[in-house]
């Protein structure tokens, strides 16, 4: 069976915990853990976004009141990390 995975940017962060690389590394490696449990019998397909990521990235870069026209500027160092 073909599984498509919406693994999203929030499933690297823990709800009141700091959004530190280390802490989304952790958080990763767990749920990688789980989706691997599946890949034997299946074909998965992981998709990731990376929302949160991005907002912080706007609001380190004072972004707030425009955040939404600038959100593809914070995109793509999101992307590289």
């Amino acid at each position: 069976m073909r599984i498509l995975i919406a693994l999203g940017g929030n499933a690297l962060l823990r709800r009141g915990g700091p959004m530190t690389m280390s802490h989304q590394i952790a958080n990763i490696r767990r749920a990688a853990q789980q989706i691997a449990r599946l890949a034997d019998d299946n074909q998965l397909v992981i998709a990731h976004g990376n929302g949160p990521q991005v907002g912080l990235l706007a609001l380190q870069a004072n972004l707030r009141a425009r955040l939404v026209r600038h959100l593809s500027m914070c995109s793509m160092p999101s992307r590289k990390a």
